[in-house]
């Protein structure tokens, strides 16, 4: 896993997990702080299980931290 700030209040997050036994995920995120507690994120990752089903997942969104 990885942080790296790209400006003063954005951030780029990602991530590498390989289990040998139950399934492999990777994924990447952003966090754009807007101020006053409030932060853009979303996300995308991808998991492939043992079975070899691959699930691509994504989100977006608000987080407000009052």
């Amino acid at each position: 896993a990885g942080r790296f700030d790209v400006g003063a209040a954005t951030n780029i997050e990602v991530y590498y997990a390989d289990d040998e036994f139950l399934n492999d995920s990777y994924g990447i995120d952003f966090n754009h702080d807007l101020g006053g507690g409030v932060s853009l994120r979303g996300g995308i990752g991808n998991s492939k299980t043992g079975a070899g089903v691959s699930t691509t997942m994504a989100d977006f969104g608000a987080q407000f931290n009052f």
